[in-house]
């Protein structure tokens, strides 16, 4: 090897060996190999360096930086040249040189899994979903792919021809929405130069475009059924599903409520912000007879030593019950013919076609207001809640019992007050 002092530069054979040597020299600011139009510059941290194509154009040199060691290895490098030249051929002085943070899609996505897994602003159930579908589907498929050769008929034969007979089309949506999460967080933050999958939308692949919902399908004449289902199930799913009719509530806040967050004698039932889909805390109006549903429910998980901190414990009694143990569990009960999201779609619809003001069925349902909403939100709306959620629950009366054991007159005056 032989070192140019005037300029600091080590003319070798590249490789990581002798780049991780270089950085210890102070001496060598760069490192050429005469067989590559390429030259790496070391940074002042002398832990990275950057890579930087030359080639001549317009009688002048041009310089691109291509990325940084070692993310980018030295073979990597030399394996990227060859397209890199085809790009300078093309292009001339406008080509696009720079080359991404990783080679293969396996790398991208598991940095965006752990990403997601650090922030806590996701909520744990979209973490576990995120990591379920790089794990289980995307990694498998196109985890060996080289994030250069992203298409769409790579896309096609590798991930959705290969899954559209074991997934369902909403599905295999979300597989799509977490891949294009992963590739347009990287490209923002200068991971990627460009989004592999810029200009692909989910219709390219699947049928029919984004699947219609299929939540939403209980009306009125499907409540006393839900109502017997409810009725036969445990006392904890029975009381879990009576408190997301009741009150629209989703699976996740309501799983996870404490007898601290109930006041009885004040009729509220309190849901802290860590609890919502909104990161906002909600308070909800208890009417009478869903208060005394609440003590009969709590003096039977007393008798059956099933007393803690938690409404709905799961074994231990140390933690309430899981999210995927409540939706299996209200599979089996509703025998598949509806989801806890149903329930909450069911409320939304009754209280609409009850008459129920649009901003208090979106303070009901804790959703995100948005700024042209909240000056509709005044110091009565607790008082309009409380009105709205009687109305309806009257209303589920007329189709079925509203009580602990079951005894629809046994507190049937309760909901007239």
């Amino acid at each position: 090897m032989v070192i140019a002092a005037a300029v600091k530069t080590l003319h070798c054979r590249f490789s990581d060996r002798a780049i991780r040597e270089a950085t210890h020299n102070p001496g060598i600011t760069r490192l050429r190999d005469a067989r590559y139009p390429v030259e790496l510059r070391i940074l002042a941290d002398r832990q990275q360096a950057s890579w930087y194509y030359i080639w001549q154009a317009g009688g002048r040199q041009k310089w691109r930086r291509i990325g940084r060691w070692p993310a980018l290895s030295a073979r990597a490098v030399v394996a990227l040249l060859p397209d890199i030249a085809a790009e300078v051929a093309r292009q001339g002085a406008d080509a696009r040189v720079a080359a991404d943070h990783w080679t293969y899609t396996a790398e991208l996505l598991a940095w965006y899994r752990d990403r997601v897994a650090q922030e806590c602003r996701h909520s744990r159930r979209w973490q576990a979903t995120v990591r379920s579908v790089v794990d289980r589907h995307l990694i498998p498929c196109l985890g060996d792919l080289p994030l250069a050769q992203i298409d769409r008929a790579r896309l096609d034969s590798l991930l959705f021809a290969r899954r559209q007979s074991q997934l369902a089309p909403a599905t295999l949506h979300l597989v799509w929405r977490v891949l294009v999460q992963a590739c347009r967080r990287a490209t923002r933050l200068s991971l990627l130069q460009r989004n592999p999958v810029d200009g692909m939308v989910a219709r390219d692949f699947l049928r029919g475009g984004r699947p219609v919902s299929a939540h939403g399908q209980l009306r009125a004449q499907h409540v006393p059924q839900v109502m017997a289902h409810m009725h036969a199930a445990e006392p904890p799913m029975r009381t879990l599903v009576m408190l997301m009719l009741c009150h629209g509530t989703r699976v996740g806040e309501t799983r996870m409520a404490r007898w601290d967050h109930v006041d009885l004698p004040g009729a509220e039932w309190y849901i802290p912000a860590e609890n919502t889909k909104t990161r906002t805390a909600h308070r909800l109006p208890l009417t009478p007879a869903v208060c005394q549903w609440l003590d009969d429910y709590r003096s039977w998980q007393s008798d059956a030593g099933q007393g803690c901190v938690y409404l709905f414990p799961a074994p231990g009694l140390r933690r309430p019950m899981g999210d995927r143990e409540v939706s299996r569990r209200i599979r089996r009960l509703s025998d598949g013919q509806w989801t806890a999201r149903d329930l909450r779609a069911l409320a939304r619809t009754a209280w609409a076609d009850l008459g129920v003001d649009y901003a208090v069925c979106e303070r009901l349902l804790n959703h995100a207001m948005r700024q042209l909403d909240t000056a509709y939100i005044h110091t009565h709306m607790a008082a309009r809640c409380r009105r709205a959620l009687g109305d309806y629950q009257r209303w589920l009366v007329e189709r079925g019992a509203l009580v602990f054991g079951g005894n629809h007159r046994a507190h049937e005056g309760k909901l007239r007050h």
